[in-house]
């Protein structure tokens, strides 16, 4: 016996008989019947819970949603700056090599007019390379 039950019986008063019931009992016990469930808005409610906690229930499931929403739109938001950071150091790259061969196209033009010039000034012989 406790010390509870033990002064209760001094006293002459009789303490009261609790049920002890197994982990599987109870937990077999909180579980609802497939009949019990109530479809809404796509997924199955136990009517039994959603009765005393239903509000704090909904409210933990917008915040979850809104977790949810605000990852999914971080990842977008970093997907579309790294297509636009890749795109705009592409377009840096093909400007850079457009530049690149205009250069050396100028400089091509520059040599072959020098060249035509020393051609035409010594009679034929080319010096400039």
């Amino acid at each position: 016996m406790n010390v509870a039950a033990l002064s209760a019986a001094a006293v002459g008063v009789t303490a009261p008989r609790v049920a002890v019931s197994t982990g599987a009992a109870r937990r077999d016990a909180r579980l609802p019947s497939a009949a019990s469930l109530v479809k809404t808005r796509g997924s199955f409610v136990d009517p039994l819970r959603a009765t005393p906690g239903g509000k704090e229930e909904a409210e933990s499931r917008e915040v979850l949603d809104a977790f949810f929403v605000g990852k999914a739109l971080a990842e977008v938001l970093l997907e579309k700056a790294g297509e636009a950071v890749s795109e705009a150091l592409s377009t840096v790259g093909r400007l850079e090599a457009e530049r690149d061969e205009a250069v050396r196209q100028f400089q091509e033009d520059v040599l072959a007019k020098a060249r035509d010039a020393q051609r035409r000034e010594r009679g034929g012989e080319d010096q400039i390379r």
